[in-house]
């Protein structure tokens, strides 16, 4: 068996050369995430070559899962020669799975991709966590606060750092978002720094996100936070309700924008770059 083909998180396995094995298996994938694999068996009718889909294995439930290629491929052999074992591999994938390594969280640190900006108190354990371990997984380079900060770090020095360093922010409102001094002040540098932002209305309506003077800031820090919540509630973002709502499927959701924003921001930059080498040609 070897790698035929890769397009778009579609991986084809092609049977071996000799026509010993009459079938082709598809792997598709986000990342490093399997989502399904199906099984294609090559058939002959009236001396045409035609295909047909005999298996497909849905992994959705093992979304965060991070899979050894090495151990993968046998698995997917045992299921090309029998259908029957395709229950067995089926547990054997999700055997399979592996948690982000400390050495992939390490090696992410020194720099950021994304910014994710929350109420610690109302997301970290849910749609802010989650969304940060989905976003390793794939290898991209998410800043937590809870995560990527250390005993004696300055907060302040940290959090504006990553932030100037990111190049997508993904600002996760809740209920109690704007009762935080934290939450407005990233939020705040964030727009400042004319970032890409990504909003996301967790539990909370964007009319219900409203900046309350309680003694406790000067005036203009109230305009700046006001500034930037104004800003932020109007940028088109993404909804979920945590109660009830589709977990995978907000966490593919959530991942594709963030990609997308991503690459955006990358052009511009080789753009600007291109632009730069030639004005000092």
């Amino acid at each position: 068996m070897m790698l035929k083909e890769n397009v778009c998180g579609f991986t084809r396995l092609s049977p071996s050369e000799d026509g010993s094995q009459k079938s082709d298996i598809f792997v598709t994938s986000c990342g490093f995430t399997v989502i399904n694999v199906t099984i294609v068996r090559r058939t002959s009718l009236k001396g045409c070559s035609s295909s047909i889909n005999i298996h497909t294995v849905q992994l959705l439930k093992a979304l965060d899962t991070t899979f050894d290629s090495v151990s993968l491929v046998p698995l997917l052999m045992q299921m090309q020669r029998s259908i029957s074992s395709t229950n067995n591999v089926y547990r054997n994938l999700l055997r399979l799975q592996k948690p982000p390594t400390a050495a992939m969280v390490t090696w992410q640190q020194p720099s950021c991709d994304v910014f994710i900006n929350h109420r610690g108190i109302d997301t970290k354990k849910n749609v802010a966590g989650l969304l940060y371990n989905h976003l390793v997984r794939l290898r991209l380079r998410p800043f937590l606060d809870s995560k990527n900060m250390k005993p004696g770090d300055k907060l302040f020095d940290k959090i504006d750092a990553a932030i100037t360093r990111c190049k997508v922010g993904v600002v996760v409102f809740s209920p109690r978002y704007c009762q935080s001094y934290f939450c407005l002040h990233e939020l705040a540098r964030i727009m400042e720094a004319k970032k890409k932002v990504i909003p996301v209305f967790c539990d909370v309506k964007p009319s219900e996100l409203i900046v309350r003077d309680d003694g406790s800031c000067s005036k203009h820090q109230l305009d700046r936070f006001k500034t930037a919540l104004e800003e932020a509630k109007y940028t088109v973002g993404l909804t979920f309700d945590s109660s009830n709502g589709d977990w995978p499927g907000f966490l593919m959701t959530a991942t594709e924008a963030i990609m997308e924003n991503l690459k955006e921001v990358e052009e511009e930059e080789r753009q600007m770059h291109i632009e730069k080498s030639i004005n000092h040609a």
